[in-house]
């Protein structure tokens, strides 16, 4: 069930989950990277979390340690896995 919800900022939000994320201020944050929009916004916050703001430095991850990354799911994997292979690299 989706509760009603107001951020530290003044938003109103509705969510379903635990998360305590508003989705106001989250898009209002400027992207770290341009490839960071092609996750979605738990993955994000994981990458910026951790700073890995060159792509390169995927490269030194096996997909099982970034899959352990709080925030990253198969499906974040598979992206970096794609972007990775986009420009010659692949997971350690």
């Amino acid at each position: 069930m989706r509760s009603k919800r107001r951020c530290d900022k003044g938003h109103t939000y509705y969510k379903s989950s635990a998360c305590l994320v508003c989705p106001i201020c989250e898009n209002m944050k400027p992207m770290v990277s341009e490839w960071h929009n092609n996750f979605a916004a738990p993955a994000r916050r994981a990458l910026e979390r951790e700073g890995l703001i060159q792509l390169e430095s995927l490269s030194e991850f096996s997909k099982e340690e970034f899959l352990q990354l709080h925030g990253i799911g198969k499906n974040a994997v598979n992206i970096a896995d794609k972007l990775l292979n986009e420009v010659g690299l692949k997971f350690r």
